[in-house]
């Protein structure tokens, strides 16, 4: 049986840019009278911007499969596989220049 996890996300090509800048422009304008300190400004983002993008672009939820990393993909094969990427990535360069 496999595990399952729970991977939440937005849809941020769906936002309408122009709605989202005016959205937030209209909440910008009465906070700025107000502005005390930092922990306002934290408070303002968390109450009021979530808000607005869970309009523009709500949050989903996708299920996910857990998949177990293969035995022989370790980390020492992991580094000797960007090593020679490195490596290959240079030989590029010097050939072409």
């Amino acid at each position: 049986m496999h595990d399952y996890g729970l991977v939440k996300y937005r849809l941020w090509q769906d936002i309408a840019e122009k709605e989202l800048e005016m959205a937030i422009s209209n909440a910008l304008t009465p906070l700025l009278e107000k502005v005390a300190n930092l922990n306002c400004l934290v408070e303002f983002y968390d109450k009021h911007i979530r808000n607005i993008l869970d309009e523009q672009a709500p949050c989903r939820i996708k299920r996910v499969k857990i998949r177990s990393k293969p035995v022989w993909f370790h980390d020492n094969r992991r580094k000797v596989r960007k090593q020679k990427q490195h490596a290959e990535s240079n030989w590029r360069m010097s050939t072409y220049s």
